[in-house]
């Protein structure tokens, strides 16, 4: 793959270690292939949503617990999670769209900093009551809440 190419699929992203936006990420090329193929431009169009989370982020999460959020099923603390509410949303034809309602935009971001997978998932009822744009079973499916 050309150098090209290969920067721009990397983004910046809030490093959990220092608070500073220093973090670099690299999107999952499989996973952009993957969306490019099912034709709806909503979810190329998200690739921006996945920079507001990384550098926006509302909670940072590491240390998945469920199989279903790890591509290995590897339970290590590396793995990151970043929990974001970004301004809008797509239509299938990319239009701009209102956010979800009671939704949280999760990317999940592995030990070797590649964003493999990302989307928008239902919140927790009580943080986001709180004001906390956490997704459901925050507190079961992560092993602690960085930022």
């Amino acid at each position: 793959m050309g150098e090209s190419r290969r920067e721009s699929l990397t983004r910046l992203a809030v490093n959990p270690e220092t608070g500073k936006t220093d973090l670099v990420v690299t999107l999952s090329e499989d996973r952009i292939r993957h969306l490019a193929k099912r034709g709806n431009k909503a979810d190329l169009m998200r690739i921006t949503l996945v920079d507001n989370a990384l550098l926006y982020p509302k909670a940072i999460f590491s240390g998945t617990r469920f199989e279903e959020d790890e591509q290995h099923s590897c339970h290590s603390p590396g793995w990151l999670c970043y929990c974001g509410y970004p301004p809008n949303d797509f239509r299938f034809h990319g239009e701009a769209a209102s956010p979800p309602p009671r939704k949280v935009f999760l990317v999940f971001v592995n030990e070797d900093k590649i964003a493999y997978i990302w989307g928008w998932e239902r919140a927790d009822f009580d943080a986001w009551d709180a004001g906390k744009y956490f997704p459901i079973n925050y507190q079961n499916r992560f092993k602690e809440q960085i930022i």
